[in-house]
């Protein structure tokens, strides 16, 4: 991660859509927990970049492409399931889980770069909007 972010300082330009999410996912609950806030949404919004790009492994990137059914409902579960936990508790984890594993099986609604992976994460986004207003 260190490399990442000293690539981002140097080289900002030359980082891909993924790398600028792990550095995110590294920054926003480090500067949510810094500042004390304690929004759900908010909190919902930092743990998921944490979950759906920092702590994700190469091996889930790849059982995702090859829409492997467990590595998605395990990553649905851990990135869908933890963050709407958080916003809207348990009927919030299973909203969650649901449509973060029907977002990702679509693998990115077959698009290339930017617009599929720009419309998966807002659609997980609007997803914990969602939750945090209905639930």
């Amino acid at each position: 991660m260190r490399t990442l972010i000293i690539e981002a300082v140097n080289h900002p330009f030359d980082l891909h859509w993924w790398q600028w999410g792990k550095i995110v996912g590294l920054l926003l609950p480090l500067i949510c927990f810094s500042l004390g806030i304690n929004h759900p949404l908010v909190w919902g919004v930092a743990v998921h970049f944490l979950l759906d790009f920092t702590f994700q492994t190469s091996q889930t990137v790849a059982g995702k492409a090859r829409c492997d059914w467990w590595v998605l409902a395990y990553h649905a579960f851990i990135s869908g399931g933890y963050t709407g936990l958080l916003v809207g508790g348990l009927a919030g984890l299973l909203v969650g889980v649901i449509i973060h594993l029907a977002v990702d099986s679509t693998n990115k609604f077959g698009l290339d770069e930017p617009a599929g992976p720009a419309i998966d994460q807002a659609l997980h986004i609007l997803t914990l909007v969602a939750i945090w207003r209905l639930l």
